[in-house]
């Protein structure tokens, strides 16, 4: 097996940058929109036009996905975020020249990725509109 060469503080700095880039970027901006939508969709209230609840409930859908895709996004990144530092870890504490030790690294990051992507899964375009 070859060797392999991790640099520690680049991961880090990863870890650091996704993990940040979520609480000051993603979380805040996820909890502002939650506030912001709790009254629901506020346009055509006075309206009785069949186009404009359809146009509600369409926005209405949308933003709830949104949400639900952030959610899951955050969730995600928590989990890469995890999983970089648990690697970091590993490599600083232990002398990673055994296949069983590099072996139950790759396990970890395998998971990771599995588990991040189960959270939020990649967009397929299935051809709808809604």
């Amino acid at each position: 097996m070859d060797a392999m060469r991790v640099d520690l503080g680049a991961l880090k700095a990863f870890a650091d940058e996704l993990e940040g880039n979520s609480s000051k970027g993603l979380v805040p901006g996820l909890e502002r929109a939650n506030r912001e939508v709790q009254t629901g969709v506020r346009f055509g209230a006075k309206s009785v036009s069949g186009e404009v609840e359809a146009a509600k409930q369409a926005m209405t859908l949308s933003l709830a996905r949104a949400q639900m895709n952030a959610v899951r996004m955050t969730a995600a990144t928590n989990v890469l975020v995890e999983a970089a530092r648990l690697i970091a870890t590993r490599y600083a504490d232990a002398d990673l020249t055994s296949a069983q030790q590099l072996a139950g690294v790759e396990r970890i990051l395998a998971a990771a990725a599995h588990k991040a992507q189960a959270l939020y899964p990649v967009p397929t375009d299935t051809g709808s509109t809604a």
